[in-house]
């Protein structure tokens, strides 16, 4: 091999190195902003849980279920808009885009679940009979949520 070869044959490399160290530092930072939209989701997401939780109370105490069915509409749109700024982010890495995909799939199931739990709140605030067999799969769908939600942040760290 001639000292030129050698030579572009190692400024290819050089370059070879330059350009797949920044795809894996882009990657990276794809995945750390994934993380970064969850971190600054959970306070809304807190905040929304504990509308479902005085919810949840304001019914034992009247029996009312106006303010549980508000309280899960908003979480729903909160989990929605988590869902939107999620799905519009970009993962890079493997685990990366398990991770998206398992938050997503999560995400929607949850938001599923409590519309169910609002349709059946509503027909019981019109007197009409309530689906226990509905309200079973919500409660299952709502698990299996917060099990691909679990699994996808897992996958993130």
């Amino acid at each position: 091999m001639s000292g030129r070869a050698a030579r572009t044959g190692t400024a290819l490399a050089g370059t070879l190195c330059v350009v797949l160290g920044g795809a894996v530092a882009t990657s990276q930072a794809s995945d750390a902003t994934l993380r970064a939209t969850l971190k600054q989701a959970v306070p809304k997401i807190a905040r929304s849980q504990a509308r479902i939780l005085n919810g949840i109370a304001h019914y034992d105490k009247t029996h009312s279920v106006s303010a549980l069915i508000r309280a899960s509409k908003q979480q729903n749109q909160v989990l929605g808009a988590l869902e939107t700024k999620i799905n519009a982010e970009s993962a890079s890495t493997a685990n990366g885009r398990k991770g998206k995909a398992d938050i997503i799939l999560g995400l929607r199931y949850i938001i599923g679940s409590n519309d169910v739990f609002a349709a059946q709140l509503e027909r019981k605030s019109k007197g009409e009979s309530v689906s226990k067999a509905e309200i079973s799969a919500a409660v299952k769908s709502a698990e299996k949520g917060n099990l691909e939600l679990s699994a996808g942040a897992k996958l993130l760290k």
